[in-house]
């Protein structure tokens, strides 16, 4: 008798699951149904059921992306991104799943999710790791986060060293990290492999003009604060200020290079700054040399 009753409730067991089975995928058909006849809100009321009963992470990942495609649709960004973040956290394996998680993350600025989403795609999609790193730097040097930028522009750089983009990318995580010689190395580098590019000539010829700027106030504060000068002093004066001098006629060329390409009034007034400083400098009236 006991078995008898063991035998009834297994049977009873194994009929609730299977009918809770097919309720499950009758249940995520007629969702999908509503989805391509375009009746968002009653596909992603079902959706939002079935998250509570899948637990099989491919099923989790598709149907995550199914509610946000329906989110998106009906106007709710938030929860659309929400929803995709979380079809990515489960390593769905549509690409443009990816693609429509990191537009919705650009438009709300959210670096974070975008860092996330990119680091997944390479995880998932091998075959996109160098456009997905290149994605990760623009929003790295974007949100002037150097110190991720640096190690990730070194990488780009071991994959293919004939991309002056990647050795640009370093100088800008250089300058940002304060380490302007590795900057100007990085600068130098992106010209020597494409000479017209716009951000090298601009990033390298702004970084030495505003070095030859810092020090030639400097020396020229300098100077003019001394009460009595003498040749001595005008010839101290004088040397260093050529060696200024040779700093912003190095920036000149780069600066008129970005000029040609898209001048602006920031550059303008560069270029006229560095012709006034570098014309040939005559001592003070009355100053004699046999002082």
């Amino acid at each position: 008798m006991r078995n008898l009753d063991f035998i009834v409730s297994f049977l009873m067991v194994f009929v609730f699951c299977t009918t809770h089975a097919q309720t499950t995928d009758e249940k995520l058909g007629k969702a999908n149904n509503y989805l391509f006849e375009n009746n968002y809100s009653a596909a992603l009321e079902l959706y939002k059921e079935l998250l509570n009963e899948v637990t099989d992470s491919v099923d989790l990942s598709h149907i995550y992306s199914y509610a946000g495609m329906c989110s998106e649709s009906l106007g709710d960004q938030d929860a659309a991104l929400d929803y995709y973040r979380n079809a990515v956290n489960y390593k769905v394996l549509e690409e443009s799943v990816y693609n429509k998680v990191l537009s919705l993350a650009r438009d709300k600025k959210d670096t974070d999710c975008q860092e996330f989403v990119l680091l997944k795609k390479m995880e998932v999609f091998p075959a996109a790791k160098e456009k997905a790193l290149e994605d990760l730097a623009r929003v790295y040097m974007a949100s002037k986060q150097y110190a991720k930028l640096s190690p990730l522009a070194e990488r780009l750089i071991s994959i293919d060293q004939s991309n002056y983009r990647y050795h640009y990318t370093f100088g800008i995580a250089s300058q940002g990290l304060s380490k302007t010689d590795e900057a100007i190395a990085g600068f130098k580098k992106a010209l020597a492999l494409n000479p017209d590019d716009l951000g090298s000539n601009l990033s390298l010829g702004f970084l030495l003009y505003n070095q030859a700027t810092v020090q030639f106030d400097k020396e020229q504060k300098r100077y003019e604060a001394v009460s009595k000068p003498v040749w001595k002093d005008y010839l101290v004066y004088l040397d260093r200020i050529k060696k200024i001098q040779a700093v912003y006629r190095e920036a000149e060329p780069l600066l008129e290079k970005a000029c040609q390409i898209k001048c602006n009034d920031q550059l303008e007034k560069a270029l006229s700054v560095i012709r006034s400083r570098t014309r040939q400098i005559e001592p003070a009236e009355g100053l004699k040399a046999n002082e």
